[in-house]
Parts: structure tokens; sequence; C-alpha cells
């Protein structure tokens, strides 16, 4: 399985690879709002990463900029986070956490650059290189038939709970998801291009664009099956109905479910302190939540078996219910009629975390047991 894994990775680097060889044959200009920022022509390719002048980002977005000749080092404080960075070294914190930069920042002309791959998570859609701001493939920058996803299965198993990407840059690769919020916080799932925060409480709120997540997997839904359920089904029939239907178990399968279930129960999780358990300590006493006689919408995916590590294979499904205030990772459920909706997924896409899990050797412990106590409450 491990094989499988590094496989898959590989695949991924390929991708990015071309991507990145795509995006440098038009010129390295760094826009917001569609408009190039200040000194945006001293943006260079280093590597394959595009390293952009640092005051000129800050400016733009009102932000601060604190620089150490002595010790060649800068903070910087935008788009609701703190950066501090040192010129020549792959080492930077945010927000606190120490994270490795794909380029070490250097200085041209005055200015220091840093990469853009770092910022953009932060900073969301508004920044963007000239050539992804030029592109016209609209609200779907890797296509609608593409899975989007943030970080690993096996890093959030091992307590990676450091918010990565923002909800704002996260709505432009799909409007159905699910994942989960800076350190742990509570269920995230989008429904219909809106996210909501199933937490401790069990209640939903609505989450503002410039919130982080560690983990969260994002499509476009394009349903390619309807089914319809009219007589009355328990969670396992309800997938194996599903199953069936799948007539590709190669490729990933986004749904969603709506309709009226007299019986789901949910579960979340509280915001975590460093230093972070593992996953499945925490959910040894997660608050689960029982609703009866409830409309609502589940929403989720149906992974692949080489997604192990990677994703949850098989089913992963969170809840929302029609008034949306109430929902979470769905443990079970009875339901009696509805709609259930298929969207076969072709293609994958993964970002890797900039920080590290602080239990990344997954060769001392049982993954897959973990996996299946988290998923099933056990």
């Amino acid at each position: 399985m491990r094989n499988k894994i590094i496989g898959l990775l590989t695949v991924l680097f390929v991708l990015s690879t071309v991507l990145t060889a795509a995006a440098q044959t038009g010129p390295p200009l760094v826009m917001v709002d569609g408009k190039p920022i200040p000194h945006s022509e001293l943006s260079a390719w280093q590597g394959d990463e595009l390293m952009v002048p640092l005051r000129s980002v800050v400016e733009v977005f009102d932000g601060t900029l604190e620089w150490n000749a002595d010790s060649r080092t800068t903070t910087a404080s935008l788009c609701s986070a703190s950066l501090e960075f040192k010129v020549g070294d792959k080492n930077a914190i945010l927000n606190e956490t120490r994270i490795t930069l794909p380029e070490a920042p250097f200085i041209a002309e005055g200015a220091l650059m840093v990469p853009l791959s770092v910022l953009s998570p932060i900073c969301g859609e508004r920044l963007a290189s000239g050539s992804a701001a030029g592109d016209d493939s609209g609200t779907a920058p890797l296509g609608r038939e593409t899975l989007y996803q943030m970080s690993t299965i096996t890093s959030l198993l091992a307590g990676a709970y450091d918010g990565q990407i923002s909800f704002e840059v996260l709505r432009q690769y799909g409007d159905l998801g699910i994942g989960t919020f800076d350190k742990l916080d509570g269920e995230m799932i989008e429904v219909d291009g809106q996210f909501y925060q199933i937490k401790a409480d069990g209640a939903a709120y609505p989450v503002a664009g410039s919130a982080l997540s560690p983990f969260a997997a994002v499509t476009y839904f394009d349903p390619d099956q309807n089914m319809v359920v009219d007589k009355e089904m328990n969670l396992a029939q309800l997938q194996e109905r599903l199953d069936k239907a799948m007539s590709n178990k190669n490729m990933f399968y986004a749904i969603k479910i709506t309709g009226e279930f007299p019986y789901v129960k949910t579960r979340s999780v509280p915001a975590q302190k460093k230093p972070y358990p593992r996953l499945a300590d925490i959910t040894k006493n997660q608050p689960t939540f029982e609703l009866r006689n409830v409309k609502g919408t589940l929403v989720g995916f149906w992974c692949p078996a080489v997604s192990q590590g990677v994703n949850v294979p098989g089913f992963h499904l969170h809840f929302l219910s029609e008034d949306k205030t109430a929902g979470g990772h769905l443990l079970d459920l009875t339901m009696s009629k509805g709609l259930a909706q298929l969207d076969a997924t072709p293609c994958f896409f993964m970002a890797l975390p900039l920080t590290d899990p602080l239990d990344a050797d997954a060769s001392s412990w049982d993954v897959s047991a973990d996996l299946d106590k988290v998923e099933k409450g056990q």
C-alpha cells in the first residue's frame, strides 16, 4: 500500500510540474483584483516557484512590514496572518508555526522576494499570477471534474491541525465539499457553494472567507446519476445502493443526498491546543448528536482503494439540516425518502501542507485502524 501512495503522489508531482511549466510561458506578473501590484516586474521564477516582492503585496493588502537589518529578517502582517522570513533561509514562521518554504527568500533590487505559493492560500483569490488571472476557465481553475484536496488524511490523523488554506480560496475549486477547520475546530460542509461549520455544540454556523482549513476536499457538483429513495433505509442499505450505482471503482464520486430522515447521528470535535493529540485519541470522547424527524442534506465522497493514506477509502459523509442549524460528521441514519445523486469525478489534485505533522512517521502506528475508529466513531 505504501508503494501505491508513493505512486499516486508521484503522479500529482508530475501534474504539478507540468502545470508550473505551462505557467512559466507567460509573463510572471503578480495581480491583485486583476491589476498588477507595484514592482510586479521584479517577479521571477526561482526553480518551479514564482518569487514576488513581499513589500508590494503587503502594501496592496494594507498590511504592515518590519525589517531587521542585523538578522536580515522581516515580519509581515497581512490578510489576517503573521509571517516571518529570513534572507537565504527556507525556514519561516506562519502564525507562530514553523514552515518550510519551497525556495529561500532573496533580495532583488532592494526588494525581498518570497514564494507566491505561500502568500496565495493566505490572501485568497484576489492574489494571483498574471497567467492565472488571465485564465479563461472562469470559476473552475482545475476544471469541474476535479476533486481538489488540501493535505492528506494521514497528516490529519497524525495531528496536522494548523490551517493551511482559506475558504475564500477553497471556494474557487468547488461548490460541494467536506473538511475541518484550523485547530480541528469542528466539521465543515459545503452545500451549493456555501460553507458551514458544525462546532462541538452540534450547531451550524456560516464560515468567513478568511477562516482557514488544515484538511478539505471540494469539487463542482454536476450529478451524473439521480436515484429516488422511496422506502426507508438504514445507512448500510443506502451505501449499498450507492455502491451498486458506481460503474468505475477507480475514480472518485461526489455525493449529495437530500431528503427526510427519521434519525441522524452525527459528531463534531472541539478546537485543540498544542501539543496536538492524534485524531483517534480526540474522537474517543467526541460529542455526538441525535436528530429525529429532520430534513436535510448529506454531502461527501466515495474514494477508491488507491487513495488509502491520502483520503478515506469508501464513504465519508457530513450532514446539514435543512434549516442550516445542525449537522456534523455522519455516524448513522435512517432515511425515509428523498433524492440521492452521484457525480463521477475522474481527476484529482492535492496541495500538500506547509506545516509538518507532529507525528508524520506512519510506520510506527496502524493508520487504517485509527481511521476506522475516527470514521465510525468507535
